[in-house]
């Protein structure tokens, strides 16, 4: 039998097209996939019984449905994927600690949602909240890449207070880590305009850098207090695939080639 990842994403591939899409899975479990004005919706259902809250989940998570109402009777469940979504664009993101944990949080520049992983100081029992609803680990994955648009109404005063503090926090360490602006005369030939890796764009007086944002932000590197381990810390860039410089912008990467 297919792994329920591959069955589920099957029965949705097939309800593209058709009207609805059925299969069994292991123990006798019914699902019917089918799509209704772009949403998502799953069935669960049993000939004698109601699906347990735990295949809810499971069928969830192998689905690839992390936000979703759930609607039942006696003998189904249906799964009914949340709406309003964003593909999240990476807005002001970082970690810190506060009395008894560590925490890690992300936004989104372009509705402004945001998610945090606390992490306790002492024992076991990571927790992950989206908007300020606690969710499972295995749903922020999903949600931190694409889910529901913020929604400042769920959320504690506590949880608001928290967030305007991140905000002020982590902009003040991007304006600290900001360059030192080099008053002297740069040197003949290292700037954008006559470096291999800034190429025009279809704006004047303006070039591309190859290099991309790592070679730019000179971050240092964060730590995982959980795996011991060194993770890249990246600013927010928002849309913007590349950095934009003028052509007479001083080379700041070591890594200036002449054209």
């Amino acid at each position: 039998m297919p792994a329920l990842s591959e069955t589920i994403a099957a029965l949705f591939e097939r309800a593209a097209t058709e009207p609805k899409a059925e299969g069994t899975v292991q123990r006798g479990l019914n699902l019917k996939a089918r799509i209704v004005n772009g949403q998502r919706q799953l069935l669960l259902s049993r000939p004698d019984m109601q699906p347990s809250d735990v295949e809810v989940t499971t069928c969830a998570k192998h689905g690839g449905i992390a936000a979703y109402t759930v609607s039942h009777a006696g003998r189904w469940q249906l799964i009914l994927e949340a709406t309003d979504l964003c593909d999240h664009t990476p807005g002001f993101s970082g970690s810190g600690d506060a009395k008894g944990e560590y925490f890690y949080y992300g936004s989104c520049s372009t509705c402004h949602a945001r998610w945090r992983r606390t992490v306790p100081k002492r024992g076991k029992g990571d927790t992950f909240t989206y908007n300020g609803q606690q969710v499972e680990e295995w749903q922020l994955a999903l949600l931190s890449k694409r889910g529901p648009k913020a929604d400042r109404a769920t959320e504690s005063d506590g949880e608001l207070e928290l967030h305007e503090f991140l905000e002020k926090t982590i902009v003040r360490q991007q304006l600290d880590s900001q360059p030192v602006v080099d008053t002297a005369p740069a040197l003949t030939g290292q700037v954008c305009g006559t470096c291999r890796n800034g190429l025009p764009t279809q704006y004047p007086n303006e070039v591309e850098c190859q290099l991309g944002w790592d070679a730019h932000d000179k971050q240092p590197k964060g730590y995982d207090q959980k795996t011991k381990k060194a993770v890249p810390v990246h600013l927010p860039h928002g849309s913007l695939a590349l950095p934009i410089l003028t052509p007479g912008h001083r080379c700041v990467t070591d890594r200036w080639l002449p054209a």
